[in-house]
């Protein structure tokens, strides 16, 4: 065996021993979103997750091989974060938790890393068995979905059953369709199950969008092509991000045709203030705020001053971002998350699922949610990757 190759085997074990220390750390990082002070402050650690897949990378012999939609996102979003503080009048209160977040999750898709499907079914489980500790230590027995669905108000206001707002109910779409899209069929029903005991209604909606997605580049052909790809999935997020900032306007008038007594504002679990605010604020700051922003973490400051702190999110991702960052922001996070996540069909899909999510939720700075995001994006494109080259050997 050559100097060259032993170094390259040498690299490649390092790169799954840092994501497998990694994934170990993000699982007792996970854990401490599901217990009480003063353990919950393990919690940080999956903040540390990103940052080893990116130190193992960079303390590898030859590290030559990187992302470079990934390099150039996280550039952007630099100077991006630096207009935008300059032409906004954002909160320093939620900077740490907005801009360094997001650089965090950004950085984290730079690495070349090898990515084992057990590395994924590891974080799975133990994220699946997080959920049902919580559900079973947990006085309400009912499942919120299932209640709702019982009643058929729409509204969790109240009590309404179970449902997880530590992560739980928030990851699941992520498994559910990587395990469908990979045919992992058992995996798949648990990734369900977590659903509906997690008790989120969007991520339901995530699961059949991102399904229905699957089998449209499963049966696309043209889909298969990179660079296809890439405007299919341009043009979905696209979608999606037009819809979620109009969203205030559309639940208006979906609340409207609907004959039920529960306030639109439950219907939306107290939110639907906030986004009006959001939305006539976005709508009227002068012409610069609009092209760049108010500033990082002014979306935060707003929801909390408009709920008088009870929320100190707008639970809307989409919005957030137009309204920290602009609209050339809302052009970039756009642009680049379809050339990041459109190095598979597999990957394409999780895109998707993570953008209804954003609709109405803050995943956009979870560091728990976007670290499963990374693994599985990697791992499919190795897998397609591979795939490929088959096929043209196999065609030569």
């Amino acid at each position: 065996m050559t100097e060259t190759s032993i170094a390259d085997v040498g690299n490649e074990s390092a790169r799954g021993f840092g994501v497998s220390f990694a994934c170990v750390v993000y699982v007792i990082g996970y854990a401490g979103y599901y217990l009480g002070d003063p353990l919950r402050s393990i919690r940080y650690l999956t903040y540390a997750a990103p940052l080893l897949l990116v130190a193992s990378f960079l303390l590898q012999e030859r590290a030559s091989t990187s992302n470079r939609s990934a390099v150039a996102f996280f550039l952007a979003y630099m100077v991006l974060g630096l207009v935008s503080c300059l032409a906004g009048t954002f909160d320093g209160e939620f900077v740490a938790r907005n801009f360094i977040i997001i650089a965090l999750i950004i950085a984290s898709f730079i690495p070349s890393i090898e990515v084992s499907l057990a590395h994924i079914r590891f974080i799975f489980l133990c994220s699946l068995v997080y959920l049902l500790l919580a559900y079973g230590l947990a006085e309400r027995g009912d499942l919120r979905l299932l209640v709702m669905l019982q009643n058929g108000a729409g509204s969790a206001a109240g009590d309404m059953g179970y449902d997880n707002n530590e992560g739980g109910g928030l990851v699941c779409p992520l498994y559910a369709v990587f395990l469908y899209a990979t045919g992992a069929k058992r995996y798949f029903v648990l990734a369900l199950i977590m659903s509906v005991v997690g008790g989120k209604r969007v991520a339901v909606l995530a699961i059949l969008v991102g399904i229905s997605a699957a089998l449209l580049l499963r049966n696309i052909r043209a889909l298969n092509q990179r660079h296809t790809c890439f405007l299919a999935l341009l043009a979905a997020l696209a979608i999606i991000n037009i819809v979620a900032t109009h969203l205030t306007s559309i639940s208006e008038n979906v609340y409207q045709s609907l004959d039920t007594s529960v306030s639109i504002d439950e219907v939306m679990l107290g939110r639907y203030a906030i986004a009006a605010e959001m939305d006539r604020m976005t709508n009227t700051r002068p012409f610069v705020e609009s092209l760049f922003g108010s500033g990082p973490g002014s979306g935060d400051g707003l929801a909390s001053v408009v709920s008088s702190g009870v929320l100190t999110q707008p639970h809307n991702d989409w919005m957030r971002i137009l309204y920290d960052y602009g609209i050339a922001g809302s052009l970039v996070m756009t642009t680049f998350m379809a050339l990041l996540f459109s190095t598979s069909g597999t990957g394409a899909v999780i895109a998707i699922v993570t953008a209804v999510m954003m609709c109405t939720d803050n995943v956009l700075i979870y560091l728990y949610y976007f670290f499963p995001a990374v693994l599985m994006v990697a791992y499919s494109a190795t897998q397609e990757s591979a795939s490929r080259k088959t096929v043209r050997e196999a065609s030569r």
